[in-house]
C-alpha cells in the first residue's frame, strides 16, 4: 500500500473513531450531568482532576514508549521493541498496586482537602476515588499496546478497539446511573472498559507485531534505565500539563464553588475534544517525523513538518474558531443555561490558547523524536507555574471568576507552548523561524481571521433557539470555510496532486468502456 493511502486510511480511521467516541462521550456526560445534578457532577469532575495527578506515577514512561517504539522500528530492531514492551508492562503492573494505595490515602483525607464537599456524598466519594485511582494504572497498561499499534501505523485497528471500549463504558455507566449506583457505578464501569482495552490491545498487537514475545527474560534493567532517562523530563513535562489541565478545577473548588467546577470542566472539555480531534490527524504523521529523525533525513523534515503544521492548523481553525463562537450555544441547549453562560465567558479566551498550542505540536514531535525532552519539560513546567500564579491573582485579587481561570491558562500557553516551542522546533530542522512562520502561521492566521468574521456574523443572526437553527448555522459556516481552506491552507503542489487524482478517476470508466 502506498504511503498516501496509508495516511488516508489512518486519518479516516482516527477521525471516524474519534467522532464515534465523541458522540458517546457527549451522551455519557449528558446522562451524568442530568442524573448526578450540578453539585454531584462537580464532585465527579473534582475527582477526575485529583486522580489525574496520579498519572505521574508512570515517571514519563508512556511518552517514552512511543518514542522508543518508533526509534527501534525505524532501525529495524524487533528484539529491542520487545525489550521496551516487556520492561514497561512489568513497571505498569506494579503501578496498579501503587495507585490503589494512593487512592486509599486520598480517600481518607478527601473531606479535609475539600471541605466544601457535601457530607452526604462523602461515603460514595471515598469508594469511587479508590476505584478511579486503580483504573489509572490499568489505563497505563492499555496505553502500552495502543502505542505499539500506533507506531505500526495501525490506527484503524486501534480505533476499532477504542470504539468497542467506549461502547462498554457508555453502556455500563448509563446502566449504573439508571440503577442508582451513582459515582461508584461510574467508576466500576470505567474499570471494566479499561480492562477490556488491555485484553483487546494485547490480542491485536500480537497479530500486528509478529515478533512480539512477552516473557520475563525480555525485561531489561538497561532498557528501563534508558526509558527512565528519556521519561524523567517527560515526567516533569507531564506534571506541568496536569497542573494546567487540572489545577483550574481544584482552585475553582477552593475559591468559588462546587457547581462551577462542573461548568468550567464541561466548557474546557469541548475545546479538549476539538484539539484531540485535530491531534488524531496529526499523530498519523508522527511516526514518519520521528522515524525520519532516526534516519537523519533533515531534508524530508524541512518539507514535511511545515506541511503537516499548515494542513492540521487548517482543521484546527475550523474546529476551534467554531467552538469559540458557537460552543456556548451548544452547551446551553445540551447541559443547561448555567453551563452555556460559563461557556460564553471562557471559550473565546481558552480558544486562543488552544489554537496557539496546536500550532506547535508538530515541532514538539520533532524535539521529542530527537530526544530533546528537557527543554519541552522546562517550558511546560514554567507555563504551569505561571498559570497557577496568574489564576490565583485573577481570582483572589481581581475577582474575575471563571474568565480569570481561563486567562490564567491562556497567557502562558500562548507565549510558551505556542510561540517559543515553534521557534525552537523550526531551528532544530534547520529552518529560519521567520520562514517557518510565513509558511505556516502566515496562512492559518489570516484563515482564522476570515472564518472568525463568518462565525461572528452568523452568530448575530436572530432565530428560534433550536437544534435545527444551531446546526443550520454551523453547516453554513463549514460550507463557507471550504474555499478558504482550499485557497489559503493547501499548498499548490498538494492542490495539483488532488486535482490530478480527480482527473485520473474521471478517465478510468471511459478507458474501461473502450
Amino acid at each position: 500500500m502506498s504511503k498516501a493511502r496509508i495516511y488516508a486510511r489512518n486519518l479516516a480511521a482516527n477521525w471516524i473513531g474519534y467522532g464515534v467516541n465523541l458522540v458517546m462521550t457527549l451522551v455519557l456526560s449528558w446522562f451524568a450531568f442530568r442524573f448526578l445534578g450540578d453539585i454531584r457532577y462537580g464532585v465527579w469532575s473534582l475527582m477526575v482532576s485529583l486522580t489525574g495527578y496520579m498519572g505521574m506515577v508512570d515517571l514519563g514512561l508512556r511518552p517514552a514508549l512511543y518514542r522508543h517504539f518508533n526509534w527501534y522500528l525505524g532501525r529495524c530492531e524487533p528484539d529491542k521493541v520487545n525489550e521496551v514492551l516487556c520492561t514497561s508492562l512489568l513497571f505498569f503492573i506494579g503501578a496498579v498496586g501503587v495507585l490503589f494505595i494512593a487512592g486509599m490515602v486520598i480517600s481518607a483525607f478527601f473531606a479535609h482537602l475539600f471541605p466544601k464537599t457535601p457530607v452526604e456524598y462523602l461515603p460514595e466519594v471515598r469508594i469511587a476515588i479508590v476505584i478511579v485511582a486503580a483504573n489509572m494504572g490499568f489505563s497505563m497498561i492499555a496505553a502500552v499496546f495502543g502505542s505499539l499499534l500506533d507506531t505500526h501505523e495501525r490506527y484503524d485497528l486501534h480505533n476499532v478497539l477504542t470504539v468497542a471500549v467506549m461502547v462498554v463504558r457508555t453502556g455500563g455507566t448509563i446502566t449504573a446511573l439508571v440503577l442508582g449506583f451513582g459515582l461508584v457505578g461510574m467508576a466500576l464501569a470505567g474499570v471494566a472498559s479499561t480492562v477490556l482495552a488491555c485484553l483487546g490491545g494485547y490480542l491485536i498487537s500480537k497479530r500486528i507485531f509478529k515478533e512480539m514475545r512477552i516473557r520475563r527474560s525480555a525485561v531489561s534493567r538497561s532498557m528501563f534505565v534508558e526509558l527512565i532517562r528519556y521519561g524523567i523530563p517527560c515526567f516533569f513535562s507531564g506534571l506541568g500539563i496536569r497542573i494546567i489541565m487540572y489545577t483550574g478545577g481544584l482552585l475553582i473548588a477552593w475559591l468559588i464553588d462546587m457547581p462551577s467546577v462542573g461548568y468550567y470542566s464541561l466548557a474546557m472539555m469541548l475545546l479538549e475534544y476539538g484539539r484531540t480531534l485535530v491531534d488524531k490527524g496529526r499523530t498519523v504523521f508522527t511516526p514518519e517525523i520521528q522515524q525520519s529523525i532516526a534516519r537523519g533525513d533533515i531534508a524530508d523534515l524541512r518539507y514535511f513538518v511545515p506541511l503537516v503544521t499548515r494542513v492540521m492548523m487548517g482543521f484546527s481553525v475550523l474546529i476551534t474558531i467554531g467552538i469559540m463562537f458557537f460552543g456556548h450555544e451548544f452547551l446551553g441547549m445540551f447541559y443547561g443555561p448555567a453551563v452555556g453562560a460559563a461557556g460564553r465567558d471562557v471559550l473565546p479566551i481558552l480558544g486562543i490558547a488552544y489554537l496557539s498550542s496546536s500550532a506547535s505540536r508538530p515541532c514538539v514531535a520533532v524535539l521529542l523524536g530527537a530526544g530533546r525532552v528537557k527543554l519541552p519539560a522546562v517550558v511546560v513546567l514554567c507555563e504551569a507555574v505561571i498559570n497557577v500564579g496568574l489564576t490565583i491573582l485573577f481570582l483572589r485579587v481581581a475577582g474575575l471568576g471563571l474568565p480569570g481561570v481561563a486567562l490564567g491558562t491562556m497567557i502562558p500557553m500562548f507565549l510558551l507552548s505556542g510561540v517559543l516551542m515553534t521557534v525552537v522546533g523550526a531551528r532544530h530542522i534547520q529552518l529560519n523561524p521567520m520562514t517557518f512562520a510565513l509558511r505556516t502561521a502566515g496562512r492559518w492566521i489570516p484563515t482564522a481571521g476570515l472564518f472568525a468574521l463568518v462565525c461572528f456574523f452568523l452568530g448575530r443572526l436572530s432565530g428560534v433557539s433550536s437544534w435545527g437553527w444551531f446546526f443550520g448555522k454551523v453547516g453554513i459556516a463549514v460550507i463557507a470555510y471550504v474555499p478558504v481552506f482550499w485557497f489559503l491552507i493547501l499548498p499548490d503542489d498538494q492542490k495539483s496532486r488532488l486535482l490530478e487524482k480527480v482527473r485520473k478517476r474521471r478517465h478510468v470508466p471511459e478507458k474501461a468502456d473502450n
